[in-house]
């Protein structure tokens, strides 16, 4: 018989066992991981990850994880879906369903962002709907990249500097960053208001402690940068992409000023810098800076069984960040 238990000690070696079958990642099997990724208590009981057992075996999971949204002034409870998975043999026998319906009844509003096509097939079949979340932007520091993102390959360019890059590192010459990092207990941007038509994760001081610090080699946590006239940043490094995670700038001037100290932050030549744009006048300047956007916005993703939450979250759209959700961790 098919059971939704929740992850726990009890769990954790059948778990290994199926993430093993799964995942090449070794992280996706260690507990005091999963505790964190799903923040919980190491040597808890998580209803933030289910398992789908048979017996004593591990045939699949589900996770959850908990947030708060804000809504019109209110703050909802929420939580983002992720880290579906069902042993191929017993997909088709009603396993995700199970899932979805144990992780439903934890809280009003279950979330996703950018759902894989077999994902997002899956979810809109139970119900779920989707909101805009803004584009995506990537700055690229390679003229190859640069090209690539426009859907042109030229490999022998791959190792000539993005032009927009060189611009900006030679300004930076006679310009120094007004920027200085701060420790992420001093940074209060993360602290957002949402206008009326806009909905958006409230980033409170118990999210705070669990996304801004480091996590063993697992993730690198949140920087923040500041300046002494109130515009200010946050981040994360990815392997060589630093993903902006919210910030102040809006002009020109300003976004011009902040691209120019992420420049600063890793002085050679790979990688990139991906960062969403808070709204429709900042759009249009990432462009003129030199970011490629990516084509179509990031689509998030709801399911309440509240009929008039649901009719009033499908007038607002979403004001997503990196590290709302389970990105990159």
């Amino acid at each position: 018989m098919i059971e939704i238990k929740p992850y726990g000690p009890e769990w954790e070696n059948a778990h290994s066992d199926f993430a093993l079958r799964h995942w090449t990642k070794t992280r996706r099997r260690i507990p005091s991981y999963i505790y964190w990724k799903f923040r919980s208590k190491p040597g808890v009981s998580t209803h933030s990850f289910l398992l789908a057992v048979d017996g004593s075996k591990v045939i699949g999971q589900f996770g959850v994880i908990p947030v708060w949204l804000q809504v019109e002034g209110e703050r909802i409870a929420a939580q983002w879906a992720c880290d579906l998975m069902i042993d191929p043999e017993y997909r088709g026998q009603g396993v995700a369903q199970l899932l979805y319906e144990a992780a439903h009844a934890n809280c009003p509003i279950t979330l996703g962002s950018d759902p894989s096509p077999s994902a997002s097939k899956s979810m809109k079949r139970m119900g779920y709907q989707s909101l805009s979340g803004g584009f995506k932007y990537v700055f690229p520091y390679r003229l190859g990249d640069l090209l690539r993102y426009k859907k042109k390959s030229i490999p022998v360019l791959n190792w000539i500097p993005n032009p927009f890059l060189v611009a900006v590192r030679l300004f930076s010459i006679f310009n120094r960053s007004l920027y200085q990092e701060i420790s992420p207990n001093k940074y209060t941007s993360h602290k957002t208001s949402f206008d009326l038509s806009v909905v958006g994760i409230e980033q409170d001081d118990s999210f705070v402690a669990w996304r801004y610090p480091s996590f063993e080699n697992y993730y690198s946590g949140v920087r923040c940068f500041s300046t002494n006239f109130g515009l200010s940043f946050s981040g994360y490094f990815q392997n060589d992409r630093f993903y902006v995670a919210s910030y102040t700038a809006q002009t020109y001037k300003e976004l011009w000023k902040m691209l120019q100290h992420l420049l600063l932050l890793k002085s050679n030549s790979q990688g990139s810098i991906r960062i969403l744009a808070s709204n429709h006048l900042v759009d249009k300047r990432l462009r003129r800076l030199g970011f490629i956007r990516f084509g179509t916005p990031t689509e998030i993703i709801f399911y309440t069984a509240d009929l008039s939450l649901k009719k009033l979250l499908l007038t607002k759209t979403f004001f997503y960040t990196y590290i709302d959700s389970d990105e990159n961790i």
